[in-house]
């Protein structure tokens, strides 16, 4: 949605984020992996909630994405997940610290939007 410069969806990508954070079941992680989860799922949610609640303020949503998607990227690294995902960099926002994770091998960059929507890189894949 930032990609496409829709705040508006982003809001409701927001909100799904912080409902599948707040229903996560963390008792089958190992205790180092529960230690991250509980260390960064009060940032998830506050970020979330400010994407969310700003619709129409996507430099703010977009400020909030980066730091959610370091504390996303920090979690799936401890806890896994079942499918390959990318880590993705666009060395053109906030000094090359814009990252994001994605699905697709294919770069749409939520920082620049529109304007720039390829601009960036696969930094790491993560498979676990």
């Amino acid at each position: 949605s930032l990609a496409a410069d829709n705040g508006s969806d982003a809001a409701k990508n927001g909100q799904e984020i912080l409902d599948a954070v707040s229903k996560f079941d963390n008792s089958s992680l190992t205790p180092e992996q529960k230690k991250t989860f509980l260390g960064l799922v009060g940032d998830i949610k506050e970020n979330s909630e400010h994407i969310n609640e700003n619709g129409d303020k996507i430099g703010h949503q977009r400020e909030h994405f980066e730091m959610l998607s370091k504390d996303m990227t920090d979690l799936v690294k401890s806890v896994g997940t079942n499918k390959v995902v990318y880590l993705d960099s666009c060395p053109m926002y906030d000094g090359g610290k814009g990252t994001w994770l994605s699905e697709m091998k294919e770069i749409k960059n939520p920082y620049l939007g529109k304007k720039m929507d390829t601009c960036g890189a696969i930094k790491e894949t993560i498979k676990n």
